[in-house]
């Protein structure tokens, strides 16, 4: 969200950096959470689920065609007809790739660049 003010992200990214940790270990199998010596209790349990239930409404409200990676919606498009079968690859769109600075580090993937 590039829009939004540099004094509004300062005030909402500790909850963002904490909720996602705790959406990260409640992913985690119980013995890795138990292994790296994190907590997991029924309240935390519950409020993952209700966290996953909201996204799980949200992305219900996006088209099927969004939801899906340009690759992936390509070969649908391909399989189905409406584009030839010899088209080009698609690619990842910019937003979706690392930021400038990391590009050249071999772990990511980016195309052409």
């Amino acid at each position: 969200l590039p829009w939004l003010p540099q004094r509004v992200w300062a005030l909402l990214l500790p909850g963002i950096e904490k909720s996602a940790v705790r959406m990260t270990v409640g992913l985690y199998d119980p013995a890795v959470r138990d292994l790296l010596g994190y907590t997991w209790t029924d309240r935390d349990e519950r409020w993952l689920r209700r966290v996953g239930a909201l996204v799980n409404l949200a992305f219900r409200m996006v088209p099927a065609r969004r939801r899906m990676h340009p690759r992936a919606r390509a070969g649908v498009d391909i399989a189905a007809g409406r584009q030839p079968a010899n088209s080009p690859l698609a690619e990842t769109p910019d937003r979706n790739l690392p930021p400038l600075g990391r590009r050249d580090n071999p772990r990511h993937y980016v195309p052409g660049r």
